[in-house]
């Protein structure tokens, strides 16, 4: 196999001129060189768009593109339209990566026949950023990844922390999907691991992600931002996943997910004093999956209460745990 094949990452990027540099050189400094780097700039208003070009003069690698404002899926696609590499990698513009991510990550996916690599991160720039559980290393088929895919760990979800085959994306077309908006990234990973067979995680730390206060998920997780309907595309989400894979680990990882998800919106609803369709939606997802999100080994005991906290009463569960989250 070839060691050193060409890497494209690509990098969508709006109105994150205060840390672009960054960014863009925790690339151009990999110890990996084999690699294109794609930043596309989705109408920024700030001085992104300079930055893009200025650098681009500096590295052949480099290929800037931009685009009206469309958003991060319409970005991250039209970077996969014009992609070279024989994997492709997405970095997000306030994030950066460790020296030897590309390297790593090729070796993950060479060394062990693997169509999709996966790394642990750090998250920075919040006094209490998320806390999620660093697996082991281990080289797992898809079932297995896809409930880890669904779970709070260093896999989930995300695109940035991962390396993809860009021939299967390509051979199936597959994309981001901006109508699934809270859950663009496990649309994404989803779709793709049902064409794999090996994936490779290491428990390197090998990713900086970046979180600000003031981040949509954030505000949800944390009740501070008022209800929007566009959180509910994460049951569409699970649903679309768990008949893709007609597979019952899948599918019960699919409920676990979206009974922890189901709680977490709540809070945001009793927050903002919503109790519409929406909200007997997710109390009726509540109801259904809390036997399986109980006898789940891999949710915490403070998961669990909160969860049986908003069977009783979603607004009991958002008092307490206001009360438990003062400052």
């Amino acid at each position: 196999m070839n060691k050193n094949p060409l890497i494209t990452v690509i990098v969508p990027i709006y109105n994150v001129e205060a840390y672009l540099e960054q960014c863009i050189r925790s690339v151009l400094e990999q110890s990996y060189g084999e690699f294109e780097l794609i930043l596309v700039d989705d109408g920024s208003k700030d001085k992104s768009g300079q930055i893009v070009d200025q650098m681009a003069e500096t590295d052949s690698r480099i290929v800037p593109l931009h685009q009206k404002n469309q958003g991060v899926a319409a970005a991250r696609n039209a970077g996969l339209e014009c992609s070279r590499g024989v994997y492709v990698a997405f970095l997000d513009g306030d994030d950066w990566y460790h020296p030897d991510f590309l390297r790593m990550m090729n070796a993950a996916m060479e060394d062990g026949a693997c169509q999709l690599a996966s790394c642990a991160f750090k998250a920075v720039g919040t006094e209490h950023p998320p806390q999620v559980k660093t697996l082991s290393a281990a080289i797992v088929n898809r079932q297995k990844a896809m409930q880890l895919l669904m779970g709070y760990n260093s896999f989930n979800g995300y695109v940035w922390n991962k390396l993809f085959d860009l021939q299967i994306i390509q051979n199936h077309h597959i994309r981001f999907q901006s109508n699934y908006p809270a859950c663009e990234d496990t649309m994404f990973v989803g779709n793709y691991l049902y064409y794999c067979n090996r994936i490779h995680i290491t428990e390197d730390v090998l990713h900086c992600y970046r979180q600000v206060r003031s981040g949509a998920n954030r505000g949800r997780y944390a009740a501070k931002t008022a209800y929007d309907p566009k959180w509910m595309s994460v049951f569409e989400m699970t649903e679309y996943m768990a008949k893709l894979y007609h597979d019952e680990a899948v599918s019960a990882a699919c409920r676990i997910h979206e009974v922890r998800e189901a709680g977490i919106v709540l809070r945001s609803m009793e927050a903002a004093g919503y109790h519409g369709a929406d909200y007997v939606r997710l109390k009726g997802i509540l109801h259904r999956g809390a036997h399986l999100f109980y006898q789940d080994p891999n949710s915490g005991y403070s998961q669990k209460l909160s969860v049986f906290l908003s069977c009783i009463s979603p607004k009991l569960e958002w008092v307490i745990w206001k009360l438990r989250n003062r400052k």
